[in-house]
Order: structure tokens, then C-alpha cells, then sequence
């Protein structure tokens, strides 16, 4: 694995709204791996929020959300097409190359 950036950065805007990070774990790009870690933080009743990043592309190894799937209880392809809208104009095309996923969310 590599180096997490956007783990990073995304870790540092937490802090910086004032929220608390309860857990940041880097996971090999294995869906199984990726639904254990998620589904123990659904089940943490201290986690309200469960952010990621990477593994959304359209390779072969990106499958973030195929592991993710099973947990969603409500689906939004509306707010995940506004949300790549949103990040197309200033972002340029490479939005385009990202799945997006809307976060779980209790």
C-alpha cells in the first residue's frame, strides 16, 4: 500500500471542524478486508459517520464500492450525481473517473 493522502488531508479537516476522529485505518484494496473494517465501525454505537476515500476509480482493483454496498440502507444516485457535478467545475474531468459514493451515515 501507499501513501495515504487524501486519508490525510481529509483526517486534518475533521480535526479542524472541531469533530472527533474516532478510528482512521488504511485498507488493502480487498472488498472482503474493507467490509470487515467498515461493518466494525457500523457496528461502533461511539462511530455517527463513516467516511472513505480511494478504491472508487473504474480499475480493476478499485471495488471500495462493491464492499460497501451490502451496508447501504438507502441509496442516493441523485446526491452522488450532484455531488460529481459539484466536483467536476472546479475539479475538471477527473471527477469523471471516480465512482462516488455517498458516505453511511446513522
Amino acid at each position: 500500500m501507499g501513501e495515504d493522502a487524501s486519508g490525510a488531508l481529509l483526517a486534518q479537516r475533521i480535526h479542524q471542524a472541531g469533530h472527533q476522529l474516532v478510528e482512521r485505518q488504511l485498507v488493502p484494496d480487498d472488498r472482503y478486508r474493507i467490509r470487515a473494517v467498515v461493518s466494525g465501525w457500523i457496528a461502533n454505537p461511539g462511530v455517527a459517520v463513516v467516511i472513505s476515500s480511494g478504491g472508487t476509480g473504474l480499475t480493476g482493483r478499485d471495488g471500495t464500492a462493491e464492499a460497501v454496498a451490502p451496508f447501504w440502507t438507502k441509496p442516493s444516485p441523485a446526491l452522488a450525481s450532484c455531488s460529481g457535478w459539484c466536483r467536476l467545475h472546479p475539479c475538471g474531468a477527473s471527477s469523471l473517473q471516480s465512482r462516488c459514493l455517498v458516505p453511511w451515515m446513522r
